[in-house]
């Protein structure tokens, strides 16, 4: 399915795992085009902003990308979770920001430190 709006970008919001969050408004939809809009609801999708016309060209390559959702968390995410909940278990004095920044430091320096020189 694909759906084109017209809209306004309203808000972008950033997120603590580094994600935006993107708000957009549109003028009254007719019921159909409201109807395709809550169809993408919770689904993975592809989104092209432009304050200009968009060419055949352009519309064809976008449809050409494949849409593939993440699955799940990355690594990384999974690590700075488990050891936000450590920090938390802890109760270290230190914001977590900066637990996270020594931690990820130590990982480093250990496995660093098992190359060959």
């Amino acid at each position: 399915m694909k759906l084109v709006l017209n809209a306004t970008l309203e808000t972008l919001a950033t997120r603590a795992d580094g994600t935006i969050k993107i708000s957009l408004g549109t003028q009254e939809l007719a019921n159909d085009d409201a109807g395709s809009l809550f169809y993408f609801r919770g689904k993975f999708i592809k989104v092209l902003l432009s304050d200009s016309e968009i060419s055949k060209v352009q519309e064809e390559v976008i449809d050409s990308e494949k849409v593939s959702a993440p699955a799940g968390k990355s690594k990384s995410q999974r690590l700075r979770a488990v050891l936000y909940r450590y920090h938390e278990q802890i109760k270290d004095d230190r914001v977590f920001d900066q637990f996270y920044e020594d931690k990820m430091e130590e990982v480093i320096t250990h496995y660093k430190n098992k190359l060959d020189r």
